[in-house]
């Protein structure tokens, strides 16, 4: 199925068949390359020699006259704001809410705005479903941040998907997923060594969902396991049998490790729902007694990335798990 549906394409982007009228509108420039959402507020001006100043995916200026092609448009995909990644990557789009956390998602508003139906889960054009191939520099890539890497309807592609992923080990794949209990079953080193460069994240927003999903998380053999704590709704206890083997012995198939890594943001974007700060406090002396890597990613508000109210000894705290990289 392809990644633009008619004949719902607004102007600007790319359809079915063809580019239709203004492909150099900045506005439907990003919303081609998939970008997520705010990302335009944080494009600096003039940078580049495109006509909305996107860098591509070589670190080159876009070129404008280029930009009407439809797979250097999707390129533009490869960057991002995301301040704990380097670049996204989409094989598919689309997505399901399936709990509290979805409510606000930037990907179904910025869905809408576009035209296009959130909640069909379609396949990305060549161009960008091989995105990796052209990544030629060591880097992170958020993966599926326009989806879920292991939503049902991808059950069909996944297969391709790992092989992109294994056939490029100087990237660092940051896999995040709401659908925890599909995940071991669907991992193509099953029990046996993981590769080193796949992290497996899954997201939670409450205790609730904590509770949920982290003990799935913890029984899958990956080499990097980690919490994206984001948007944060209420307060979580980090139980002590998921972060005390934190550290005892080598990252790998050790499923009695615990968790790897956390990230920690409010909700941005229009109506966000505002983070309690006691809530980023607890999980900040929570990590720290347990000696977990944390990245603290924005505050909650109607921007990306901001500070915002976050305490400076908080903030500064933009740690990664270490990692071992197979070239």
């Amino acid at each position: 199925m392809d990644l633009w549906r008619e004949p719902k394409a607004p102007l600007g982007v790319v359809s079915r068949s063809r580019v239709v009228d203004k492909p150099n509108s900045q506005t439907h420039q990003l919303a081609a390359a998939g970008i997520e959402s705010g990302q335009r507020d944080k494009i600096p001006p003039g940078e580049g020699s495109g006509a909305c100043g996107v860098r591509n995916a070589r670190g080159g200026p876009a070129n404008r006259h280029e930009l009407p092609r439809a797979d250097r448009i999707i390129e533009m995909g490869a960057n991002t704001v995301i301040a704990w990644t380097d670049a996204t990557w989409n094989p598919w789009q689309g997505c399901h809410k399936i709990s509290l956390g979805c409510e606000n998602c930037y990907m179904f508003r910025e869905k809408i705005q576009y035209g296009q139906e959130p909640d069909i889960v379609v396949r990305s054009k060549p161009p960008t479903f091989n995105l990796p191939l052209r990544l030629k520099k060591p880097m992170r890539v958020f993966t599926c941040s326009w989806s879920d890497f292991f939503i049902r309807e991808a059950d069909a592609w996944r297969d391709e998907a790992w092989a992109i992923i294994d056939r490029t080990r100087h990237l660092t794949y940051q896999i995040l997923t709401k659908r925890i209990e599909r995940v071991a079953a669907r991992l193509p080193w099953g029990a046996g060594e993981p590769w080193s460069h796949v992290q497996i994240v899954v997201s939670v927003e409450n205790q609730e969902q904590a509770d949920r999903r982290i003990p799935k998380l913890l029984a899958v053999n990956a080499t990097i396991r980690g919490v994206s704590y984001e948007p944060a709704l209420g307060p979580v206890t980090f139980e002590q049998s998921w972060m005390e083997h934190y550290g005892n012995g080598p990252p790998g198939n050790n499923i009695d490790r615990g968790l790897d890594w956390l990230v920690v943001g409010g909700e941005s974007g229009p109506g966000y729902r505002s983070m309690n700060l006691a809530d980023l406090e607890s999980v900040d002396a929570q990590t720290r007694a347990a000696g977990v890597p944390l990245f603290v990613k924005q505050d909650s508000g109607p921007k990306p990335g901001r500070q915002g109210r976050i305490p400076d000894r908080i903030w500064a705290r933009k740690e990664f798990p270490a990692t071992k990289i197979s070239v």
